[in-house]
């Protein structure tokens, strides 16, 4: 009976162990980690197939233009077109295969008033084809090319834009000088055997309402589309830890009958172009006699963590058989994490609760904390002693950087003070919240940071010098106090100017809790710091070059500037900076005095860093160098709440700010949009950075964008296509641009990749997020500083 009664109880045990082993894998396979899922991707990787769909105007279409485009517009009517522009437009596309090819293009001319008719010259690979008459209506051409024309790899495709009939003009000898230009609307390559079988279809297209056959049913939404041809789709990526590549492929009942035989490579290449196959799945007549034919397997990807890899996917048709490129199937690869290699999960979730109790001793510490932001104003943190600096210029900063945290990579996220001031308030991207242009303001729409700290019952007050931060653009909001300091009758154009107000607030404060910005505008250019700091470093000159007023001179090269030139304007803006410094001494010896220092987080930090001849170049806004866009970022939480006297390597960008003090002081942020990270970790000392990339750029429509990554940073031009690509590791110069090197092709590849990704996500999120309004009137105050300081020359 005793031995029934324990067989019972072992095959209970045993079935119950059975099931909760089932249950994990079920449950794991429900909770599949996905790191990247390649085919949402696919749109941001590089494509080679035999046919090609560029839909100007609309994401990813810019990579195929090489030259002389014009900006991207929407019509009224809903249309995403480009100009061609006058002299003749350049796109480039890769042919796997050469077979002649037919081209659908819809384009129109921009008519002017009492124009003759248009033309419109097609070159291939620097050899005329055809000349198109044009309408000032939408058409579809249809362009035939012969695949003699034709390359294998890249192929270039030029459009000319030319009168049909040389206009006549009403004074003899007189020149047109109207411009030529052309919208383009879409441009469809296919093989011209495609188009006389008519096989309609758009590559772009990916919707398909029927449901692959399979045990486990899918959802529409989870449906992944993959067309049938010969095809390669490339992604660069950075190989996450404890990761492996897994894919699942299926078919519909109505598509198995007409699959031909294919095949898919997976291939992968770290650096030089070196391939190693990972894995080739064939499906033959023989593989593929049932319809619920699916593969659903993993690839191995340890040797490549951490590692920035070209991945490709290759399709491959029996070249015997006779296929409909219109077919698809269901093909799903996306790399997921990896469990069974990753670290134990009790252990980290040890770690995790531990970090945690760290965090919240030291929100607790700062709970009720006064908050005081400085803003320097074009400061470049390679002038700063704080940050290794030869000079002693900043020996007030010192101090509060040896009282917290010195963040060494720290970038603002746009090189001009207000579009960088809205994204320092919003805690927004500046594609997202649009402040971008001379005329733009912060419209009430806005949840600003200092609204935050205003409905949770801190004082607020703002002392601005500087007139792109002022209230005429917006920067009011939240604010209890608005001291503008170019709007006093004592203004001297100097720090100095903020104590006579300052000094008093705080001491009228120093009971309440507060929120307190101080923006300066020093050491900002055409600044002269006054007496005795004029001649802090540089008492010798005997020159004539005036560091303030002659920069714009030595750019347009009116006047030459000698070594021993650069060497004074470099000592004045580094006396620029010691003269602040000095303010900013002045303003926290205040705090000791009333026992706030003690009691107050304070951050140092600014709108951007300014150039000084490293690139040829004074000033800020036109370039993305680093001693433009890295900027001084430090941290001091209330003592003891944080660790004392760190130097972290970690990235940082301003947006990280807002999101960071709502952290450490637990406010309600009252639906504002963040989209920096805490920085609290690392004031605890964790040195793992909470951005993998940081994102900034110039002004204008057509900007230069940075992307900063751990050791590389890499540079776009959206006017021009032109990409620079640096190792800041070994060349923090930025002397050495490496793209188009052997060693660098994955690299730029990646961030090319990343960037257009990210403009992706921005575009989407400005469309709901956007706070820009134009600045109907700017006081005279305003206008004048703005002159001062060489915003506005007329």
């Amino acid at each position: 009976m005793y031995e029934k009664k324990y067989t019972f109880i072992r095959v209970l045990i045993l079935v119950l162990g059975v099931a909760l082993c089932l249950a994990q894998l079920f449950c794991s396979h429900k909770e599949e980690t996905i790191l990247y899922d390649l085919y949402h991707l696919k749109d941001f990787a590089s494509l080679k197939e035999q046919t090609l769909f560029i839909d100007f105007g609309s994401l990813g279409f810019r990579k195929y233009l090489t030259e002389n485009w014009g900006f991207d517009e929407q019509l009224p009517e809903g249309r995403t077109v480009v100009w061609g522009l006058e002299g003749g437009s350049t796109l480039w596309f890769e042919s796997l295969s050469l077979q002649d090819i037919a081209a659908y293009l819809v384009c129109k001319t921009m008519a002017y008033e009492g124009a003759p008719s248009q033309s419109l010259k097609v070159i291939v690979n620097d050899k005329p084809l055809i000349s198109l008459s044009l309408t000032s209506s939408f058409k579809q051409y249809l362009i035939y090319i012969p695949s003699s024309l034709l390359r294998q790899g890249v192929n270039y495709l030029q459009f000319v834009p030319q009168y049909a009939i040389a206009p006549r003009m009403a004074d003899e000898g007189s020149k047109d000088t109207r411009k030529l230009n052309v919208y383009f609307d879409y441009l469809l390559l296919k093989p011209v055997e495609w188009h006389k079988k008519g096989f309609r279809f758009e590559p772009s297209s990916t919707s398909m309402d029927r449901k692959p056959i399979h045990e486990k049913k899918k959802e529409a939404s989870e449906i992944e589309l993959w067309r049938m041809g010969l095809w390669e789709r490339s992604y660069n990526l950075k190989i996450p830890p404890h990761s492996r590549f897994k894919y699942s492929i299926g078919f519909t009942s109505e598509e198995y009958d007409p699959i031909s035989p294919f095949k898919i490579d997976i291939v992968i290449s770290e650096k030089e172009g070196r391939e190693k196959l990972l894995r080739s799945l064939s499906f033959n007549r023989k593989a593929l006699k049932s319809p619920k034919r699916l593969a659903d397997d993993t690839i191995d990807l340890s040797p490549y963590w951490n590692k920035v890899v070209k991945l490709t996917l290759r399709f491959f048709l029996d070249e015997t058989s006779s296929f409909n490129p219109t077919r698809r199937i269901y093909f799903h690869p996306r790399i997921v994490k990896d469990k069974t290699k990753a670290k134990k999960v009790s252990s980290q979730r040890k770690l995790a609760r531990r970090a945690e109790s760290q965090l919240q001793e030291i929100r607790k510490a700062c709970a009720g904390s006064n908050v005081l932001i400085f803003v320097m104003d074009a400061a470049q943190p390679s002038h700063m002693s704080a940050y290794g600096y030869h000079r002693k210029t900043t020996p007030n900063i010192d101090g509060i950087g040896k009282d917290g945290t010195i963040f060494l990579n720290g970038y603002c996220q746009a090189v001009y003070t207000r579009a960088s001031v809205a994204s320092l308030m919003t805690g927004l991207y500046t594609d997202v919240h649009d402040v971008l242009h001379p005329e733009d303001k912060l419209n009430n729409n806005a949840v600003t940071m200092t609204e935050v700290f205003q409905n949770s019952g801190y004082q607020t007050a703002a002392f601005v010098a500087m007139g792109n931060a002022s209230s005429a653009f917006g920067f009011q909001q939240g604010f209890d106090y608005f001291y503008e300091s170019f709007k006093q009758e004592t203004y001297t154009a100097r720090a100095e100017d903020f104590l006579p107000a300052l000094l008093p607030w705080i001491e009228e404060h120093r009971s309440e809790p507060f929120f307190l910005y101080v923006h300066f505008r020093e050491p900002h250019s055409l600044i002269d710091p006054p007496s005795p700091f004029t001649d802090m470093f540089d008492k010798e000159y005997q020159g004539s070059i005036d560091p303030h007023t002659d920069r714009e001179r030595i750019m347009s090269h009116e006047i030459e500037m000698t070594p021993r030139d650069l060497y004074h304007i470099i000592a004045t803006y580094d006396a620029s900076i010691y003269y602040v410094d000095s303010i900013i001494g002045k303003i926290t010896d205040k705090l000791k005095s009333c026992g706030l220092y003690n009691r107050t987080i304070i951050i140092i930090i600014a709108d951007h860093g300014e150039a000084l001849w490293e690139h040829g170049f004074f000033g800020h806004n036109v370039h993305l160098y680093e001693e433009i866009s890295r900027i001084p970022f430090i941290i001091k939480l209330p003592s003891p709440a944080g660790i004392e006297g760190l130097k972290n390597e970690a990235l940082v960008q301003t947006i990280d700010l807002f999101p960071t003090l709502v952290d450490i002081l637990q406010l309600p942020t009252h639906n504002a949009v963040l989209q920096g990270n805490s920085l609290l970790p690392l004031l605890a000392g964790s040195t793992n950075s909470v951005n993998e990339f940081l994102y900034f750029r110039t002004l204008w429509q057509t900007p230069r964008y940075g992307v900063r990554g751990t050791d590389y940073k890499y540079i776009y031009y959206t006017r021009t296509g032109e990409e620079e690509l640096y190792n800041l590791r070994d060349d923090p110069q930025e002397r050495t641009n490496l793209m188009g090197s052997k060693e660098a092709i994955e690299i730029e590849n990646y961030f090319r990749q990343q960037l257009s990704i990210w403009l992706h996500q921005q575009r989407s999120l400005s469309r709901i997020y956007s706070v820009v309004e134009l600045a109907s009137e700017i006081d005279e105050a305003t206008i004048k500083n703005l002159k001062a300081l060489g915003y506005i020359t007329n």
